[in-house]
């Protein structure tokens, strides 16, 4: 079960643990795994203060049978930009979660609905869930900090190498009808 450490360790960017399960339950006090922006190959500094692990979330995103992982780093700078943020998916393996085809999902990203701006905090809040039962677990993403802190989510379909920009979407509340200005709508996503 992953477990973030954003807050505790953000002067260093922050960092994501997996407790591995077996019969008994997880493995123990100490975590297997330890992830941060350098070992997963992620993009951006792991001592830059992206706080990886702000958002983690676990699902099943190829019907392969193990526990995958989205984590974000809603503070990430991508280029010029100041906090736009960025999200990663890890793949589950009978091992524990592996950085091997490690994908990223920004507002950059060719497909996604919007462009990157400073503070969107894009993966402020994230949920893995397989909404259509097909097996493979859509990504659900939220950026509270955009339009002046009005907020959306996004919504990635899920496919059989995990979740897709192509055909994603977004919302906010303006979307469903509710008070928008400064909502930070999708500051939290409820499982």
């Amino acid at each position: 079960m992953p477990r973030s450490q954003g807050p505790r360790h953000a002067q260093y960017g922050g960092t994501v643990d997996a407790f591995l399960g077996g019969p008994s339950g997880p493995s123990g006090p100490d975590a297997d795994q330890h992830w941060n922006q350098t070992t997963v190959g992620a993009s951006g500094d792991d001592r830059t203060g992206d706080r990886f692990g702000g958002a983690v979330t676990v699902g099943d995103i190829d019907n392969y049978g193990y526990a995958d992982a989205a984590s974000s780093a809603p503070a990430n700078d991508v280029k010029s930009l100041t906090d736009p943020g960025t999200v990663w998916v890890m793949r589950g393996t009978s091992r524990g979660l592996t950085p091997r085809d490690l994908s990223s999902i920004s507002r950059s990203t060719p497909s996604v609905p919007g462009d990157n701006e400073d503070h969107d905090w894009f993966g402020g809040a994230l949920r893995l869930i397989d909404a259509n039962q097909d097996g493979s677990a859509e990504l659900i993403a939220s950026a509270p900090g955009e339009d002046t802190d009005d907020g959306a989510a996004w919504v990635f379909p899920g496919t059989s190498s995990g979740p897709t920009a192509k055909g994603s979407w977004s919302f906010n509340g303006a979307t469903l009808s509710a008070p928008s200005p400064d909502a930070r709508f999708g500051e939290t996503l409820v499982p």
